[in-house]
């Protein structure tokens, strides 16, 4: 767990440290410094408590996942094979369009490229590749969850799921003990590294952005990931504002899912959609590129809590992941943990895990993805001694 609470940390600070003198138009409030600070040392105790009364999940992760549903997965490879041919059909279109002078917002909007068949695709594909690649798994498996990946990316023109597969990666950390753990943590660096070498051919080759020559184009990365990552103290406060409505009171909570309801049930002072999540905030200029900051999609999880209980919002908000990583870890759904974890740990700066419907639908997936194995494995992993 070291290792991931010290990255987390280390992407917390350094997103603040950044966005002191680098063209931002106002510095990130104190206040909002130290309710995300406090958020995210929450939820590190959360899952430390929760841990103690699951300590059979945390130390037999590997034995898990490689008895239960390691034979289910390689059975599924006929499926998964047809799931690839469905991304790299996509994926064919989006990149005819791309090569056609189409850019990717007009992918999104006007040819449906992030509909429901790339919500399925990519929260299979990105939850896939961490597991297969960290534990032990067969060759061709391993080769058609990285290209899987690599169509889903190509669909939307997008490096999001390059996030995910590397936070995915990191809660795995948690799980890994003595050698294997170190062998792990070299794959997950070797991985790291593919990750960002991806990231900046795709930045050329798939979105038409410039990208520097040699190192400067692995700066450009860590900067592009600070400023992300800095974006979302701001829009924090925007949310926080924003979530100041009755109508906003189960938000926090179910994120996209409340959000319907509520919508046929009263009309809502601020609906939380498309056009909300995508908006953009002007926060400056970057001194570096002459670009402006333009601020969307980033808001953080806790900034809702916040907004609609106040600063006892965060106990809320650490209550509720306690009883949701319980009910988890008690029917031993190992991907939704790793999907939830991810956002507790390493996403809850930069977005409600149900925030949007893109959201809901890779939770959706590694439900469905946790029972399918669960019904289809003849034989059912039993945790020694206490679970």
């Amino acid at each position: 767990m070291k290792i991931v609470f010290f990255t987390a940390l280390f992407f917390h600070f350094g997103a603040i440290f950044f966005s002191f003198d680098n063209g931002f138009l106002t510095n990130i409030k104190l206040e909002t410094i130290i309710v995300s600070s406090v958020d995210l040392l929450l939820g590190f105790l959360v899952l430390y408590f929760v841990l103690q009364r699951f300590k059979g999940v945390k130390y037999q992760f590997a034995e898990l996942y490689e008895e239960s549903y390691l034979p289910v997965i390689e059975r599924l490879k006929p499926v998964i094979f047809l799931l690839l041919l469905w991304s790299a059909f996509l994926a064919f279109q989006s990149y005819s369009l791309i090569g056609a002078g189409i850019l990717r917002h007009q992918l999104l909007k006007e040819y449906d490229a992030g509909g429901l068949d790339y919500m399925i695709l990519s929260g299979f594909f990105k939850l896939l590749v961490p597991f297969v690649y960290c534990f032990r798994s067969s060759l061709n498996l391993k080769v058609m969850s990285l290209l899987g990946l690599i169509m889903v990316i190509i669909i939307t023109a997008s490096r999001s799921e390059l996030r995910y597969v590397i936070h995915f990666f990191l809660i795995l950390m948690i799980f890994n003990q003595g050698r294997e753990g170190s062998v792990r943590l070299i794959k997950f660096t070797l991985m790291a590294f593919l990750m960002i070498a991806f990231a900046i051919l795709s930045t050329s080759l798939i979105q038409n952005r410039p990208i520097s020559d040699g190192v400067n184009a692995i700066f450009d990365i860590v900067r592009n990931v600070f400023t992300y990552r800095a974006y979302g103290y701001y829009l924090g406060e925007v949310a926080m504002q924003n979530s100041f409505y009755l109508d906003k009171l189960f938000f926090p909570f179910g994120g996209y899912i409340s959000e319907f309801f509520m919508k046929n049930i009263t009309n809502i002072t601020v609906p939380i959609d498309s056009a909300y999540v995508g908006g953009l905030h002007e926060l400056g200029t970057s001194p570096s590129t002459g670009r402006p900051y333009l601020a969307n999609v980033v808001y953080p999880w806790w900034s809702w809590f916040v907004g609609v209980f106040g600063f006892l919002g965060l106990i809320v908000k650490a209550i509720y992941i306690y009883i949701l990583l319980y009910m988890i870890l008690l029917r031993k759904m190992i991907f939704t943990l790793v999907m939830l974890l991810s956002f507790v740990l390493l996403g809850t700066a930069v977005s409600h895990p149900f925030m949007t419907l893109t959201h809901v639908f890779s939770f959706f997936v590694a439900v469905v993805f946790d029972f399918v194995i669960y019904y289809l494995s003849s034989r059912k992993f039993l945790l020694k001694g206490k679970t």
